[in-house]
């Protein structure tokens, strides 16, 4: 079993082009896309003859509309045509990507350390040393 990894530039006319000769040129036999894996249900519809880009998928939190994922595609992404072309070749696609209900789930901030305000009593600040060595000679 062979494993090719393509390295692509989202967007990009030339990893576009680049990406369909290496997939025509391999023959494979599935196809993984950086993308949230739990948007795989989103992949059929690729497929749909009145489906032309520019489109996105719109992945959101249910509870919070704020917190939402926007995955666009042109004609000439990459993983556009790797995965219209695997849809055509009936190759099947996975996402493989941590799904975005994981990044939802995570808190919008981590816990900070609270650290007492008091300042420090100026008899136990420590005070300017001329010389550092002085202590040990």
């Amino acid at each position: 079993m062979e494993i090719k990894l393509i390295g692509i530039r989202h967007h990009g006319p030339g990893s576009a082009r680049a990406t369909l000769q290496v997939l025509t040129d391999a023959e494979p036999d599935c196809l993984l896309v950086e993308a949230p894996a739990d948007a795989e249900g989103l992949i059929a519809s690729i497929g749909d003859a009145g489906l032309d880009p520019p489109v996105a998928m719109l992945l959101y939190n249910p509870k919070d509309f704020q917190q939402a994922i926007y995955l666009p595609f042109a004609a000439f992404s990459p993983e556009w045509q790797a995965m219209r072309f695997a849809l055509q070749q009936e190759i099947p696609i996975c996402f493989m990507d941590l799904p975005a209900g994981m990044l939802f789930s995570a808190e919008e901030e981590p816990p900070q350390l609270q650290l007492p305000l008091e300042p420090i009593p100026e008899q136990q600040a420590p005070g300017w040393v001329d010389d550092p060595l002085s202590a040990i000679a």
